[in-house]
């Protein structure tokens, strides 16, 4: 079936086959259906770009027969191949990001996406090519270098804005003490779907759909549980009781936007960003992960505790993220202040 697939004069339906075959063996291999929406969006516009330029993901317009390529045109088809992923990897729709460039994460995460791509099509011998993204150079990343966390003024004065009475309002209440006392990823939070919650006589738990495919259960804190259960009631008339009699689809996505435009549709991830900049003036939802790692930290929990609460693979990451969050701080700056003879009423 592959030899009569290399074969075929229809390049454009053999491209399209291949990326079908490759998020389809991606998505089983994750069972994510975040990784697979963030592959379909990244070849989908790496395409765009190349097809714009004039050329398909094999770096050949589309147009050309398979039969008449020669070596000299593969190779000069992967050299565009490779300067278009270098320029598109680094560009950005985004004013702010255009004045201080794309991250190097961002950067690294697209070209490692198209080289999987390639890798596979290469392996299954579908496209006959080499990976154009092999020789493309990394950037260096420095390991969370914009992690910060939130004060707890900040938390108490976005706390305070919020009008509970409001449907609105205990929606965004919820949301954000689920995410301050979980530690969660926006994406896992927003995600969560109606069979992703255990209520028993403690209280509830909740069980994350985390990067990998891996699930993570948090049974949640009483205040956290409190606040979930009057949205849940407020939204979907929901008692744990039973009293109601309300039965809900399994799949019933647990929040909802209250915007005219997507009402009563699944939150998205700009609706959730712009929840987040509404209370706290930011869109940097990452900040209560920050915070709850930190406030963890001081509470007294090891390293150990943290990398599971966080969900990550080891203690060498979480030791590098907890280093950036508290590098900031300094325990004797009170004290070196104090044997300079400085006090609070003297200028510097």
């Amino acid at each position: 079936m592959t030899g009569v697939l290399i074969l075929r004069e229809d390049r454009t339906e053999l491209i399209t086959h291949t990326i079908e075959l490759w998020i389809k063996t991606k998505t089983q291999a994750s069972e994510s259906m975040r990784t697979k929406e963030m592959y379909e969006q990244t070849i989908t516009t790496f395409r765009h770009v190349t097809l714009a330029a004039g050329i398909d993901l094999d770096g050949f317009s589309p147009a050309i027969s398979l039969q008449s390529m020669t070596f000299d045109d593969r190779e000069h088809a992967l050299a565009a191949l490779g300067l278009i992923a270098q320029a598109w990897a680094a560009s950005t729709q985004k004013e702010k990001q255009r004045q201080q460039g794309i991250s190097a994460a961002t950067y690294n995460n697209r070209l490692t996406i198209i080289s999987s791509f390639y890798q596979f099509a290469k392996d299954r011998r579908l496209l006959r090519m080499e990976n154009p993204i092999e020789q493309i150079e990394r950037r260096k990343i420095q390991d969370y270098v914009s992690a910060r966390p939130l004060f707890k003024d900040q938390i108490a004065a976005a706390l305070a804005k919020i009008e509970k009475q409001t449907l609105a309002g205990t929606r965004d209440f919820a949301l954000i003490l689920l995410l301050l006392g979980t530690g969660r990823r926006g994406s896992e939070v927003r995600q969560l779907t109606w069979k992703d919650l255990q209520f028993h006589d403690d209280g509830m738990t909740i069980r994350f759909h985390c990067k990998g495919g891996k699930a993570l259960y948090d049974t949640l804190e009483p205040r956290v549980v409190r606040a979930l259960l009057a949205y849940l009631n407020a939204m979907f008339h929901y008692d744990p009781q039973g009293r109601s009699g309300i039965t809900l689809n399994p799949e019933q996505p647990l929040w909802l936007s209250l915007s005219h435009k997507r009402y009563l549709q699944p939150l998205s991830q700009r609706g959730l960003a712009d929840i987040f900049e509404r209370y706290f003036g930011m869109t940097k939802i990452h900040a209560t992960r920050h915070t709850f790692a930190l406030m963890m930290l001081k509470s007294g929990a090891t390293i150990v505790d943290i990398m599971r609460r966080l969900g990550h693979n080891n203690v060498a990451t979480t030791s590098r993220y907890l280093n950036t969050l508290v590098s900031a701080d300094n325990a004797f700056a009170s004290k070196l202040l104090d044997e300079m003879g400085i006090r609070d009423d003297e200028e510097t």
